[in-house]
């Protein structure tokens, strides 16, 4: 009700409530511009909250949905500015103006630990930092993690730093695959100081998203000189 009193709408990408302000903002002929903070194809997966019906029709009905948004609020925005060179390039298909942006950091000069002393311990420790959520995709890490503790038996360990809705099936997962002696969940870590300690500590930095748009957490890994394992996606490859 209140967009006939607006000017231009922002609208942030990908999210419900822009999509419903811009179909609002159409029947009132306000114009908008975007800001894209991930691919909304990429994030359709986390987005969805009923597991058991990934396979069904309502799964594909809810992924074209949303394909159909991005476009149709991209193609009819001023210009958009994304997120990653990957989703710009994306962009640059719905003719509008496109902008790439990069993240605002608040790391300086003083946060870098030069080190070059990772995995030269009998047990290597890799750490992930990150919501429990979907897209952070920790149960694909365990798989992984389970691979290679039955060809390198007690040769690694995973501290996963973050708190979230999926931590106890994480939990269930590790304890399922025979992990629950190697991995352990820290919750959410309060304040830098100590997030930086983990950091120090730690030999190889993974991250196992499915869907990025600027992950800080990799920045302060590459503070720390840590080696990274990451996926593909997102604004992730432009780093």
């Amino acid at each position: 009700c209140q967009i006939k009193h607006i000017d231009y709408l922002y609208l942030f990408l990908p999210g419900y409530p822009s999509a419903l302000a811009w179909f609002c903002g159409r029947v009132r002929g306000k114009k908008h511009f975007v800001y894209a903070a991930d691919d909304w194809e990429q994030a359709t997966p986390g987005m969805f909250k009923w597991d058991h019906l990934r396979n069904s029709l309502l799964y594909k009905i809810f992924a074209y949905s949303n394909k159909i948004l991005e476009v149709k609020i991209a193609k009819s925005a001023l210009f958009s500015v994304t997120a990653g060179k990957g989703l710009w390039e994306k962009y640059q298909n719905f003719s509008r103006p496109v902008a790439e942006t990069i993240p605002r950091m608040t790391l300086s000069i003083d946060d870098v630990y030069r080190r070059e002393n990772t995995c030269q311990r009998n047990s290597i420790r890799l750490i992930n930092v990150g919501g429990l959520i979907f897209d952070k995709a920790q149960h694909d890490l365990l798989a992984a993690l389970d691979i290679l503790n039955k060809e390198f038996p007690n040769k690694f360990t995973l501290d996963v730093l973050g708190s979230g809705p999926r931590k106890k099936e994480l939990q269930d997962l590790a304890e399922d695959l025979g992990l629950a002696d190697i991995v352990n969940f820290h919750g959410h870590i309060q304040g830098e100081t100590a997030l930086y300690q983990f950091l120090k500590d730690a030999d190889i930095f993974v991250l196992s998203s499915v869907s990025e748009g600027f992950p800080r957490a990799l920045y302060e890994a590459m503070a720390f000189h840590l080696p990274i394992v990451t996926t593909d996606c997102g604004g992730i490859p432009n780093l």
